[in-house]
């Protein structure tokens, strides 16, 4: 069940999995590799146990306990000083142990192009490819770029005459990770080539200043919209850890109300229709529709296998 119901979810993972060590351990965390991992320990869990055992005793000693660890709380001043009050319940007096800090130095596969065969009658598929990430100068423009693709080709193309439930673009700025997407889709090869059109039509200038400002306020609207309180403290430490202070965020929200049409032409010429064309196809589909689609592309067919 999870699969047909995580497809889209699975096809952005897995086609996204070689662009970055990043993407590469989402897919461990989330994506296919971690739902055959955990397959296969079911599958053979007599016989693994005592290793999988080991193994997450092994984590444990990793992962808990170590110096320089960080608490982070989300509440008011008397709740607060409640917590202080009680030794945040015994969390202080927990032995601490030193560690070496993991140094990320985790293979990137290359994932190719592929097609899943699942039971479904429509399709769930993503394109995805590496572009500059969250600090190079192009990246409102891209993120703004997402909203254009969408709006002017993506949704029209794809949704209204194509038939699909839905379809998209999505910038990830932190991981420097750009996709198409689409899902319960009765076609491939028509979703696909509407990607590739949504690039030209923004190259070719076809968008108005009233679809740019519309895409910049769908972009601060995002922005600024308001974290609840329970949540802040997350937002705010994460924030932190990626280096996004007050300043950058100020600056790319700036930037995104300052751009110009000419600046996201620029940024699709120079940093997504250039990787465009050597990015990873990956999609979810019975068998049936994937031959179907297939004999529409031609050399760009997409090799068939089952998810497990």
């Amino acid at each position: 069940n999870s699969i047909n119901q995580n497809a889209l979810r699975y096809a952005i993972n897995l086609s996204a999995g070689s662009l970055s060590r990043a993407n590469t351990i989402n897919q461990h965390c989330y994506g296919l590799d971690y739902f055959n991992k955990i397959l296969s320990l079911m599958q053979h869990y007599d016989a693994r146990e005592d290793q999988l055992i080991a193994q997450l005793n092994h984590m444990k000693e990793l992962l808990l306990c170590n110096q320089g660890a960080h608490s982070v709380i989300t509440c008011d001043t008397t709740e607060y000083s409640a917590h202080v009050e009680n030794g945040l319940y015994g969390l202080c007096d927990l032995a601490c142990k030193p560690f070496t800090p993991w140094k990320g130095d985790i293979a990137v596969p290359n994932t190719p192009s592929q097609a899943k065969i699942i039971a479904a009658p429509v399709a769930f598929t993503a394109k995805s490819f590496a572009t500059v990430s969250y600090t190079h100068p192009s990246a409102p423009a891209i993120a703004i770029a997402a909203n254009l693709f969408e709006n002017k080709v993506l949704h029209t193309r794809i949704r209204e005459q194509g038939g699909a439930y839905g379809a998209g673009a999505s910038y990830s700025a932190m991981t420097g990770s750009f996709y198409f997407y689409s899902y319960s889709d009765p076609h491939i090869a028509s979703s696909l080539f509407a990607f590739e059109e949504s690039i030209h039509t923004i190259l070719n200038g076809t968008f108005t200043d009233n679809d740019l400002e519309e895409a910049k306020l769908g972009m601060i609207q995002g922005l600024d919209a308001p974290v609840s309180p329970s949540g802040r403290g997350d937002v705010a430490y994460a924030w932190w850890r990626e280096g996004k202070d007050m300043m950058k965020r100020m600056h790319f929200r700036n930037c995104i109300l300052d751009l110009t049409k000419a600046d996201v032409i620029y940024a699709v010429e120079h940093y997504i229709k250039p990787p465009f064309s050597k990015g990873t196809v990956v999609t979810f589909a019975k068998q049936e529709l994937i031959q179907q689609e297939n004999k529409k592309l031609g050399s760009g067919a997409l090799t068939m296998s089952h998810v497990f």
